[in-house]
């Protein structure tokens, strides 16, 4: 007879990793918001889950090896999905964090994506790319899932059961007095896949948080368009076998450019640690920060990390360092790292932290920043290598102001006069930051995500998961005669009437009109009738192909930013649709083209005169070829140029 909760001993690499009595299922705790009572015997059942999860030290600890790699990824992205932390759990229930894994049910990589499930949260999947098998973007695509399965539930436990099976196997074994809940039992009638859940859960989450077993760090590097992994490892100086094992998402070829691909890029250390790289669009973008492979650790005898943020050099603080130490291993003096800092004597070193070696610059390579909740003028600014005074001047603050978290801070150019101070709520993490390590793991979770305005009937939610409510399920089409088309659509999450009325080639003043709408505002779960006499009579109206073509006239003090935020429509978009430049200023009663495709009484999107691209940071001849379906030759020919280096500024044209 196998005695449970005995200790169990094993050494790995010379060291004691695994010496502890499995943990007890409590009879009470707290998930998403949610205070759950356990009965005795759902406490049975979980437990012997735990036990037999624990019951080999070796395959154990090679889980927790791998949780320790890849959470600090996952907690970061469902930080900023506002997903409950827990969740990163159920990816070692789904694949073990094995990222070529492959179910009997052909679901495949990190979080078990089948192909249509996978495609439709956004990834790519084909020949050459499966990004069902990369951790940034497959984690990506689960806070997506579970946002949407908590947005019809509104209940965490059954955003978990949904994403097992679907949000129509879900509605069998959910309670609709459950929705919206803040207490709920778990007995021997819960889903199974949810106790199976908890018990991978309470089985692993006092063994995570530590340094991987051999040292290993992962870093995430979005720099590596148009080179292929074997280049990239030679760049950064990192083992070349590693980097192909970690990125078995791209199959085939260079890592493409249509859009940002993550590389994951594994180096030895002493500390596990991961360094972000984001590019996002403004206000959410990031500094780049990239890996600063023209120094090697052995020129400063040091085993920081050394990064590039803004084009400067920086280093990246451990646990144990101080000033002097970060001084000495960034081969600088102490009293220059203070000042290129902006430190005072007695600012301490926080680790972990970004350290610049060189002197900040006066702007950004990114133009805008939402301020989040306990972020300060200092932090913003080591945040984008730029200097406190100068970030302070481009805002119309002093130094000292702590900027109000919501506040769209400017990072390049200094915010006119005339123009009021923007916030922008909605992407501000509310809650300030947690000291994960002061906080006990059985700490109570609060819902992460705004309860919806309105429960969803059973009725109501999908048979099938849909981020866009494209599905003929979501969609229900009424037809009243050949000549008039009445449909009612269900208002999702963070639908806006302009997205509307571009699904169904109709106008916003219509749908204002057709349902007396007195303000744009909708709230989820309502239901708008659309009426047009001219819709080709469909089961789906929106999947009809769009054809009409929107445009925006410029009034007194927008921007290309302000216009984009209120269409949905991204400053990039905006950009290459009207062929114009991120220097250009607008006029006045400028009209600017919405989407994609061409219109005859747009004349503005057909100068006269050849189009000119500037060139910005970052600009390649290869890529502005891209962008104007050119070759590089053709852009050499149309510019007289005898070689591919371009200037800052040079304008470059590229039109006959």
């Amino acid at each position: 007879m196998r005695r449970i909760g005995c200790s169990v001993l094993i050494l790995l690499n010379g060291s004691l990793t695994f010496s502890q009595v499995n943990p007890k299922v409590p009879s009470q705790m707290d998930f998403g918001g949610i205070h759950l009572k356990i009965t005795e015997v759902a406490q049975m059942e979980i437990q012997k889950d735990v036990d037999a999860l624990r019951a080999s030290p070796k395959y154990f600890n090679i889980k927790v090896d791998r949780m320790n790699l890849y959470f600090p990824i996952i907690e970061r992205i469902f930080k900023e999905e506002r997903i409950p932390d827990e969740f990163k759990f159920l990816t070692i229930q789904e694949s073990a964090l094995i990222s070529d894994a492959v179910s009997s049910a052909n679901a495949v990589g990190f979080w078990q994506f089948k192909e249509a499930a996978g495609k439709e949260v956004g990834l790519r999947i084909d020949h050459n790319v499966d990004e069902r098998l990369n951790i940034v973007a497959a984690s990506r695509g689960a806070a997506k899932y579970l946002k949407r399965m908590n947005f019809y539930f509104n209940n965490w436990i059954y955003a978990c059961l949904a994403y097992n099976t679907g949000p129509g196997g879900a509605k069998k074994h959910v309670d609709q007095a459950e929705f919206g809940v803040k207490r709920m039992t778990i007995d021997k009638n819960t889903f199974w896949y949810v106790k199976k859940f908890f018990a991978h859960y309470i089985a692993f989450r006092d063994e995570v948080g530590k340094p991987h077993s051999e040292g290993l760090s992962l870093i995430e590097y979005e720099d590596g368009a148009n080179k292929s992994l074997k280049q990239i490892a030679s760049k950064l100086k990192a083992d070349e076998d590693l980097v192909f094992q970690y990125n078995k998402w791209l199959k085939h070829g260079d890592v493409p450019t249509e859009k940002v691909y993550t590389v994951i890029v594994p180096f030895k250390s002493k500390k596990g640690m991961v360094i972000a790289s984001k590019k996002e669009e403004a206000p959410k973008e990031e500094p780049i920060v990239e890996i600063y492979s023209d120094i090697k650790p052995s020129d400063t005898q040091s085993s920081n990390i050394l990064v590039k943020i803004n084009n400067i050099k920086a280093i990246v603080a451990r646990e144990d360092d101080n000033a002097e130490s970060l001084a000495k291993n960034g081969g600088i003096e102490i009293r220059h790292l203070t000042r290129f800092n902006d430190l005072k004597d007695s600012d301490k070193i926080q680790s972990g932290g970004v350290y610049y070696l060189r002197s900040k610059k006066n702007k950004s390579r990114v133009y805008y920043h939402t301020v989040q909740a306990g972020e300060t003028m200092w932090s913003i600014s080591q945040k984008y290598g730029i200097k406190q005074k100068q970030l302070a001047k481009k805002n119309r603050m002093a130094a000292k102001d702590k900027p109000e978290p919501g506040r769209i801070m400017w990072l390049r150019k200094r915010r006119p006069g005339d123009r009021p101070v923007e916030l922008d709520k909605k992407d501000v993490e509310i809650d300030e930051p947690i000291d994960t390590e002061l906080v006990k793991p059985e700490r109570k979770i609060e819902a992460v995500n705004p309860e919806p305005e309105k429960n969803f009937t059973i009725e109501q939610i999908p048979d099938e998961f849909t981020l866009n409510g494209s599905s003929d399920k979501t969609i229900p089409v009424t037809q009243t005669s050949n000549k008039d088309i009445v449909t009612n659509h269900l208002v999702l999450k963070s639908q806006t009437l302009y997205m509307i009325s571009r699904m169904y080639g109709v106008t916003v003043g219509d749908i204002k009109k057709w349902n007396a709408l007195t303000s744009n505002d909708l709230r989820p779960g309502q239901y708008l009738q659309l009426r047009n006499p001219n819709i080709v009579e469909t089961i789906n109206p929106s999947i009809r192909e769009e054809t009409t073509v929107l445009f925006h006239e410029v009034a007194e003090g927008e921007t290309l930013y302000a216009i984009g935020r209120k269409y949905n429509v991204s400053v990039q978009e905006l950009i290459e649709i009207n062929l114009i430049a991120k220097t250009d200023s607008l006029a006045i009663g400028q009209k600017l083209q919405l989407e994609r495709g061409d219109d005859p009484t747009f004349k503005e999107r057909s100068p006269k005169e050849p189009s000119l691209h500037t060139v910005v940071a970052g600009d390649t001849m290869y890529n502005i070829g891209k962008r104007y379906n050119l070759t590089v030759r053709e852009l050499m020919e149309l510019n007289n140029k005898v070689d591919i280096n371009l200037a800052l500024g040079e304008k470059l044209k590229v039109s006959r």
